[in-house]
């Protein structure tokens, strides 16, 4: 797809997040008598704002180094997130998840930030045609992520976190997904797959321990 049309679709990312997250700032400071929630809530509306800015790119030209570019900004905002956790949450199988999220989405940043060492500078055309798929996932992957963390305090800061974390998550599995329908870099997309495992044991874990 020409670079124009990929630099649309990186477009259309920006404007759509944008709008999202204004929606996610309205409704995630609807009122709480909760002081220690609306910091809670202050933080994560801080954390998104500064991931969605990280995560405004233009196309590079070279899929992998675009996956990189969105992905670490991305668990930048999660690390950040299980960060307000620890500061507010109570649950202490939650807060043992965000300490593990913080680990895990660091150690992936250092080994994509790596990866990209290893990346040729010139992208084939090839790998240039796959941008246009490629933000269109992503495209679709954060507005289903923006939607899905527009939630109203509950009262229990624990609860918020899963109801928040649970759609980020599921946000990095699909870019994760992006990437190993278009990405080429076999660093990456074992790194990718690594992501769709991990996201998602933890989703899992983080609906039961709410529960329990």
């Amino acid at each position: 797809m020409p670079l124009f049309h990929c630099m649309l679709f990186g477009l259309g990312v920006l404007l759509l997040a944008a709008a999202l997250i204004i929606g996610i700032t309205l409704s995630n400071t609807t009122p709480s008598s909760n002081a220690e929630e609306m910091s809670f809530f202050a933080k994560n509306n801080a954390a998104m704002a500064k991931m969605m800015v990280g995560m405004k790119i233009k196309p590079s030209g070279d899929v992998d180094r675009d996956f990189v570019a969105m992905m670490v900004p991305h668990h930048q905002g999660a690390i950040d997130m299980a960060k307000a956790e620890l500061s507010y949450g109570h649950n202490e199988k939650l807060r043992a998840i965000a300490q593990e999220i913080i680990v895990t989405q660091q150690e992936d940043i250092a080994t994509m930030r790596l990866a990209l060492v290893d990346i040729p500078t010139s992208s084939s055309q090839f790998t240039s045609q796959d941008e246009g798929p490629f933000f269109a996932k992503n495209n679709v992957a954060m507005a289903k992520m923006m939607v899905g963390m527009k939630i109203k305090p509950s009262g229990d800061v624990d609860r918020d976190f899963v109801a928040m974390m649970v759609p980020h998550h599921q946000g990095a599995i699909d870019m994760a997904k992006a990437e190993l329908m278009y990405g080429h870099d076999e660093p990456l997309r074992g790194l990718a797959q690594e992501i769709i495992a991990t996201q998602q044991q933890e989703i899992v874990a983080m609906q039961l321990d709410e529960r329990g």
